[in-house]
């Protein structure tokens, strides 16, 4: 197994201590507590089809992997892929620091019904924000400052992984911005429902930055899935950011190479929003 990948869900005991600096990241999501009550609660065959699924994963990674380097000239140095029995919580995310990591919590892909379908963009897409916070901090989550930090480099953050992952995967779409989670109808209900709700989302984007109106629930719109139910007017947000990285690199190779002051009169021109200035 290559070297940047630390497979943990078939380790027992105490091995946060040999992997201090990951969990201490981790730990924003999950406490050692939660992770050792969610791991009490797997049954033995649960424990089966996770270890079984960690392995077809790691396949999976050092293959998106290696067109990541063929594709992109990059090699996983400095990023550490680590594959655990989390709490449920997040699927997988990319953190970023003196060693920057991409995990996947198997334990959540597992009661999502997701285990055995992983495809192969979902991973490159994680694998693309591990690369991307390594080489453009500015584009970091923990690095956000302002109100437009949060939800328009958030946006492009998003719709570049997902667009660079259907490059390199040449997945369809349904498959990059949902997997296999949406069903063919229910992709083109949220497809429909995206595009129906630009003009409204602008809106909310427009008072939201310039006119400082409060509004709580926006960047929730735009991005989570705090419950799996009416998915299709959820993650609105990865589309338009996808559209805008899409059109930008229809002039420009695809790269990490990009700033967020390169793409922000882009972003501006796609919401219709014009004549603002920082």
């Amino acid at each position: 197994m290559p070297e940047h990948i630390i497979n943990l869900t078939n380790l027992e005991g105490d091995y946060y201590s040999n992997h201090k600096d990951f969990f201490n990241k981790f730990s924003r999501f999950c406490s050692i507590e939660e992770i050792n009550e969610s791991q009490k609660q797997l049954t033995d065959e649960e424990n089966d089809q996770l270890l079984t699924a960690s392995y077809e994963l790691e396949a999976k990674i050092i293959k998106i992997s290696e067109l990541i380097d063929n594709k992109l000239n990059l090699s996983p140095k400095k990023l550490q892929v680590v594959l655990l029995k989390g709490c449920g919580k997040t699927d997988a995310f990319a953190l970023s620091g003196e060693m920057n990591y991409v995990f996947f919590d198997l334990n959540t892909l597992l009661k999502q019904g997701r285990l055995n379908s992983i495809p192969d963009s979902f991973v490159a897409h994680e694998l693309i924000h591990g690369y991307h916070l390594r080489l453009s901090s500015e584009f970091d989550p923990m690095k956000y400052k302002s109100k437009e930090d949060k939800l328009l480099k958030y946006m492009l953050t998003e719709g570049f992984a997902t667009f660079a992952s259907q490059v390199i995967t040449e997945e369809s779409e349904p498959l990059v911005f949902w997997g296999d989670i949406l069903s063919q109808t229910e992709y083109k209900n949220w497809l429909q429902y995206s595009k129906e709700n630009k003009r409204e989302f602008s809106k909310r984007i427009n008072d939201y930055l310039f006119k400082d109106k409060s509004d709580k629930e926006l960047i929730q719109d735009l991005f989570y899935v705090l419950e799996m139910n009416n998915l299709s007017k959820k993650r609105a947000g990865y589309f338009y950011g996808y559209e805008i990285i899409k059109e930008f690199f229809k002039e420009n190779k695809l790269s990490f190479n990009f700033t967020y002051s390169e793409l922000r009169e882009h972003t501006l021109k796609y919401f219709e929003l014009k004549g603002f200035k920082r």
